[in-house]
């Protein structure tokens, strides 16, 4: 979800974070185990001026006929809301974008182009990654064809620094700042890094 919400607006310029454990876990023979945090807030400015908020959590029930059951995006503009939900592991699977445009009375379903698919099946969620160059498959076409793939290395960099952030956010009980804007010679905003301090698997 990180991931996505920079692909979405961009760059995380702060973060605030709430991390909880909620279910207490044992291991193969009943012994007790250290919890990892099962449940998620994270609060983000972003270098482009928007905000969002990401929830993960696994201590919940999901189902056919809840409404924000799965991955829901959200995203709000003045021009307009858009809406993107997936849940492949209830029957039937969903899979759906929805927007609506300032001064319309409806909303809409938005169609996914059919190049996106390919030929894999629509009804079959997981088929994309078993017919297209997607997920760890388009990762091992780009070494072996050479080319650059896309989320890249630095991609990954950057999502596991905002979820450093949010660790020390929810430690110091403070947001943590990962750049600072400065100023450039065209008038427009730039981002001067600020380096993490450690690597943390997080969530």
């Amino acid at each position: 979800m990180v991931d996505l919400a920079r692909w979405f607006l961009g760059d995380v310029v702060r973060v605030s974070a709430s991390l909880r454990s909620f279910v207490t876990r044992t291991g193969p023979v009943g012994e007790p185990m250290e919890n990892a945090n099962d449940s998620a807030f994270f609060l983000l400015d972003f270098a482009s001026g928007a905000h969002g908020v990401i929830h993960v959590g696994t201590p919940n029930v999901a189902g056919p006929g809840l409404a924000h059951t799965g991955q829901l995006v959200i995203i709000h503009g003045r021009e307009g809301t858009l809406e993107t939900r997936g849940d492949p592991w209830t029957m039937p699977t969903v899979s759906q974008i929805t927007g609506l445009r300032r001064g319309v009375d409806q909303a809409e379903t938005l169609t996914v182009p059919a190049h996106y698919y390919g030929s894999a099946d629509r009804s079959d969620p997981f088929a994309v990654f078993q017919h297209q160059s997607v997920g760890p498959r388009h990762f091992v076409d780009a070494i072996t064809n050479d080319v650059p793939a896309s989320p890249s290395f630095h991609d990954g960099h950057q999502v596991q620094r905002i979820i450093e952030a949010a660790v020390d956010s929810h430690r110091t009980g403070a947001a943590q700042t990962l750049y600072e804007t400065i100023s450039t010679f065209s008038g427009r905003p730039a981002l001067a890094h600020r380096p993490c301090r450690r690597w943390s698997a997080g969530l």
